[in-house]
């Protein structure tokens, strides 16, 4: 039992001591360079996404289990990707990142049945080769 407080101050101190003040406001973007595939318009919305499959794995875009195997793929739908680049597996390289504000402006109309809910990423750059 005396492990058991001990071990919960300890938390509570730890949490305490790294969280951040009401005046700190933390900016850090963070961003990924991805080779991906367009693979085809997402859902309609009030504004153009386009749903992506990355070749690698990705912290920042939503994975996806295979129901017919163990593989997973991790796709998003993306904002801002150049039309020359929406073709149908059209591989690329894309920097991509999140933004909260940006996303909840997204409105989607309705999305069909073949569409999960994932992430979606606003793309900064898109490179023909790799990534810097």
């Amino acid at each position: 039992m005396m492990k058991i407080i001990t071990l919960a101050i300890l938390f509570l101190v730890l949490l305490s001591a790294g969280s951040c003040s009401e005046n700190e406001t933390v900016t850090e973007v963070e961003y990924e360079c991805l080779p991906a595939v367009y693979v085809t318009n997402y859902c309609p919305a009030n504004e153009q996404l386009s749903f992506v499959k990355f070749l690698k794995e990705s912290r920042l875009a939503s994975s996806s289990q295979s129901i017919y195997s163990d593989s997973v793929s991790y796709v998003a739908a993306v904002l801002d990707l150049p039309k020359e680049f929406q073709k149908i597996d059209t591989v690329f390289y894309m920097r991509v990142r999140r933004d909260p504000v940006r996303e909840s402006k997204v409105k989607i109309t309705y999305c069909q049945a073949i569409f999960s809910i994932v992430n979606i990423l606003v793309c900064e750059a898109v490179l023909n080769e790799g990534c810097p």
